[in-house]
């Protein structure tokens, strides 16, 4: 199934809904008249479609669906998009539903409601993907049709938001009353009978960060709920002709208190329309000259809104919220009520809506209420309602867009422009999140990864660590209040790892001024005038080490102080853009962290309790420049970081990528020569240390690609020999020590040194010693890092897939467990689309009688970034489930590999077990609070 044939559908289907180009309005001939409307309404009131007037909207329509879709898809041909705005948006049906134009909310609704009638079912009370072939639903999808729908609704599902089919599809099988929503809860439930059987038996979740482990509701409700202008909206619209998002984000603000006002504050034998009823009960909005139904009427025509409207826009919903009487209840009086209407009291809007909280999120009511609205005899004709209605929509998929990942653009720099944008989370919405986590019924162990604050100007570092453990430990113990009575079984385990976030370091680095003793600026190293300014670090990456052994260090003094916070805070891991990281640069502070000297075996203040040891995980080969360097980084974590049986990597997509694929798609690389190098360097090495020694390839000019990469870096390469580079390489994985003292001049003299450094006396060869130093030298690093471009053959292939097995094996029998991420990495790595991914090149037992190493990784199923991914770890399983189904496998056999994949799961988990009854819990988290306090 081609991955980008199928993102182009399911981006045009949804289009209409999704798209500024449909917001803004298009001014269109019709008749005599010139009127403003979007590409669709226009289409449908143009007149005889042989005429000249109709090809002109015609061709207005086609230019802006490609406009839309060139931005974000692969388009090979022009005519493809003609041909399929024709299928889903044929002008006779178009025409025909919405009265010419008059109702075209008539089209929009049954648009959708197509959607979700071949995607959605109900299953044991939950609203389900139909993942079978229905009635005409070929003729619609197309190829994509039974069980290719899973994976296509993974792309939907990151495009738009959802709930509309959702909703449509309860009220089209009269499902109309609010309480029907307690079947919709945390998205669309994936699994069948058979696999939701497995699933009961208990997951374990161990590969999520707090941070973005919530949905894209709490990010909405709180870009709802906040006045000003402070959001992190980096991206700039300009290419559509807007500005900036945040604007029109907090116009839908004030539109979204004005529709639940009208749907709610009307008496019930009240029948005004939506214009009406604001002309005659509310015509301005208190203390301002905004008359509301001029405001509404901008936004109906999409008027541009710059950013100087912000002020405005922001009193505008200020004033409502007085007119209205709305507010935000805090945690401190709606905490006795439960967390689901917490939730609902952090939306403005909760004390317009009926039952807020009982059923289901406040938005999801409202929009229930629109669509119940629009879909009854009076909302059919109440155009003015559903034109401001899908206006809203648009701009919140906008917005649900820049937080929610697409397929389009892969790499991990894609995913942190998401990543960034999340709105921070504070300790209410931890608690929502782990609420939200913990709603899943399957879910037994959940592993949260939290990055440790360095900065507060009013506390030490190691208060803040401390705070934040005592926040989550207290929201876990107020949630356990919610199991009082359940079995121990049912009670989900919590642990956190500590996560070292990856950052790229300055080259501007001279190791001349490297002291180690150094404390402060003032104190003079050399003569030199050069380096009478050095700063105390001048280590390439020194100060980032530095940072993390801190971090480290308050991590170890907390774990081994405090009774029972050992089988709590359970690991550590780095994370963040893999290609501005090496992984040598936090080698010393994971092998120091296991290093038994720097970590006690009991607790002082309670000798009969054993410390539990920290789990490893790092995050590896997920991103990557050439699928040597991916393999290569895979190696160096497991060789270089202690890692022992039951230590795991995040993502490890390079173990898995088929790679005559990968080098079909990367024919020519662009990549740093250092990078490039030490590939090199490794593969030579794995070959030096017998290894490597069934790799086949020829030593001879492999030696030779060395050292000609080696020359374009020193230029001068007296003294080199392959070997010294790779001790150098070797070395970066151990702390740096200045082992030999130059004599060091004032003056620069190439003359004197000319290929090591012209501030020092010495011979004219390299040696291993100063290639270390030059790792830390501006003049090589620049060189270094300098781009240069690669050419990748077919004929590469063999070699390879020959290193690939070699590390796969390697991990095997190391007892590493790779962590995948299904959604994740179909959207940030190098895989095709969701049927493709690689857990089962990693793990093939049960489907085939091989006993390799390579193909019995243990690997787990995770759910990594459920807000920017809009998944959870029970629709991961499910993918998985679907792309073995896909593959024509016995279902028996699925079913028993889930079941291990399950388990294994289970097992991988740094979370321990601990027969402890509710009760018992939160005692201990008591203890271990009252410690933390102390501490803060």
């Amino acid at each position: 199934m081609l991955r980008d044939k199928m993102d182009l559908r399911v981006r045009l289907m949804v289009l209409p809904f999704t798209e500024f180009n449909f917001y803004k309005k298009h001014k269109m001939s019709i008749g005599p008249e010139h009127l403003w409307m979007d590409p669709l309404e226009g289409y449908a009131k143009s007149g005889d479609p042989i005429g000249r007037e109709h090809k002109e909207i015609e061709h207005k329509l086609y230019s802006t669906f490609y406009q839309s879709l060139n931005a974000t898809n692969a388009i090979h041909n022009l005519d493809e998009i003609k041909l399929l705005v024709q299928k889903y948006f044929g002008f006779e049906k178009v025409k025909s539903l919405s009265k010419q134009g008059q109702q075209m909310s008539r089209f929009y609704l049954d648009h959708l409601k197509q959607l979700s009638k071949f995607f959605l079912t109900h299953r044991n009370g939950k609203i389900s993907l139909k993942y079978w072939e229905s009635e005409k639903e070929n003729a619609f999808l197309g190829p994509y049709s039974g069980v290719n729908k899973v994976v296509m609704w993974n792309s939907m599902e990151r495009l738009f938001t959802t709930d509309l089919l959702v909703l449509l599809y309860l009220i089209e099988n009269k499902m109309e009353q609010d309480f029907y929503l307690r079947g919709y809860h945390g998205g669309v439930n994936l699994s069948d009978t058979q696999l939701d059987q497995i699933l009961q038996r208990g997951v374990a979740e161990n590969h999520m960060h707090l941070n973005a482990g919530g949905t894209f509701y709490l990010t909405w409700r709180k870009l709802m709920s906040n006045s000003g202008g402070s959001e992190p909206l980096h991206d700039q619209l300009i290419v559509k002709g807007y500005d900036s998002l945040l604007p029109y984000i907090q116009a839908m603000r004030v539109v979204r208190i004005l529709l639940a006002k009208f749907l709610n504050g009307r008496p019930d034998d009240n029948q005004d329309k939506l214009f009406d009823y604001y002309a005659k009960h509310h015509k301005t909005i208190h203390q301002t000259s905004t008359i509301i139904t001029e405001y509404l009427q901008q936004i109906v025509e999409g008027t541009q809104f710059p950013m100087e409207k912000s002020v405005e826009l922001n009193n505008l919903f200020e004033q409502l919220k007085s007119q209205f009487s709305l507010s935000i209840r805090t945690a401190a009086n709606s905490k006795a009520e439960g967390w689901r209407k917490q939730l609902a009291y952090s939306d403005i809007i909760h004390s317009l809506i009926p039952d807020a909280g009982e059923y289901n999120t406040v938005e999801v009511l409202l929009l229930f209420q629109c669509l119940k609205y629009m879909n009854s005899e009076q909302g059919t004709v109440d155009s003015f309602f559903c034109n401001v209605f899908w206006q809203y929509i648009r701009i919140k998929n906008e917005t649900y867009q820049l937080y929610v990942q697409s397929n389009y653009v892969r790499g991990l720099e894609n995913f942190m422009g998401y990543s960034r944008r999340k709105l921070s989370a504070g300790p209410q919405d931890w608690g929502l999140v782990l609420h939200q986590q913990f709603s899943n019924e399957h879910l037994k162990k959940l592993e949260i990864r939290i990055k440790p604050k360095d900065k507060d100007k009013n506390k030490s570092p190691l208060k803040v660590m401390a705070q934040d453990f005592k926040k989550i430990l207290e929201l876990y113990k107020e949630l356990l209040s919610d199991y009082e009575g359940s079995a121990e079984q049912n009670l989900p385990e919590l642990g956190i790892v500590i996560h070292f976030l990856k950052r790229e370091d300055d080259i501007e680095k001279c190791w001349l001024g490297y002291r180690p003793d150094l404390k402060s600026r003032e104190t003079g190293i050399y003569d030199s005038r050069m380096l009478q300014t050095a700063e105390p670090t001048s280590l390439y990456f020194e100060e980032r080490q530095k940072e993390y052994k801190r971090q480290m260090d308050n991590l170890h003094l907390l774990r081994e102080d405090i009774p029972g916070l050992a089988d709590y805070i359970v690991g550590i891991d780095a994370a963040g853009p893999e290609l501005e990281t090496e992984p040598w640069v936090f080698s010393t502070v994971f092998k120091e962290a296991r290093d038994s000297r720097t970590h006690k075996l009991l607790y002082e203040k309670q000798k009969s309790k054993s410390i539990r040891n920290l789990g490893f995980t790092y995050h590896v080969g997920e991103d990557f420049r050439h699928l040597l360097s991916g393999l290569r980084r895979v190696h160096e974590v497991v060789e270089h970081f202690q890692f022992h049986a039951g230590d795991r990597i995040g993502h490890g997509i390079a173990l898995g990528v088929d790679p005559e694929r990968w080098i079909q798609r990367n024919a020519v690389i662009i990549m740093p020569r250092i990078e490039y190098m030490e590939n090199l360097l490794w593969i030579w090495g794995l070959h030096k240390n017998g290894i490597g020694a069934s790799l086949s390839f020829d030593a001879t000019y492999l030696e030779q690609q060395i050292l000609k990469i080696a020359e374009q870096i020193y230029h001068h390469i007296d003294g080199i020999t392959v070997y010294s580079l790779w001790k150098a390489y070797q070395s970066k994985f151990s702390k740096f020590e200045k082992v030999i003292d130059f004599t060091v001049t004032t003056t620069a003299d190439e003359k004197r040194n000319k290929l090591f450094c012209p501030y020092v006396e010495t011979n004219n060869t390299w040696n291993v010693d100063k290639l270390i130093y030059a790792q830390h030298c501006k003049c090589y690093l620049h060189y270094m890092l300098e781009p240069i471009q690669i050419a990748v053959k077919p004929e590469d292939a063999p070699f390879f897939t020959q290193v690939q097995m070699l590390v796969r094996s390697y991990i095997s029998r190391e007892g590493i467990i790779v962590e995948t991420n299904p959604t994740s990495n179909t959207s940030i790595g190098e895989i095709d689309d969701l049927f493709q991914h690689y857990i089962n090149t990693l793990n093939k037992r049960g489907f085939t009688e091989s006993i390799e190493a390579e193909s019995g990784l243990m690997v787990t199923i995770n759910s990594d970034d459920p807000l920017i991914f809009n998944t959870n770890i029970s629709n991961e399983y499910a993918y998985i489930f679907y792309s073995l189904l896909e593959k024509k496998y016995a279902r028996n056999d699925i079913l028993e590999w889930m079941e291990r994949i399950r388990e294994m799961g289970m097992q991988a988990s740094f979370v321990p077990i601990k027969n402890m009854n509710v009760g018992e819990r939160q005692k201990e988290l008591e203890a271990i609070i009252a410690e933390l306090n102390k501490v803060t």
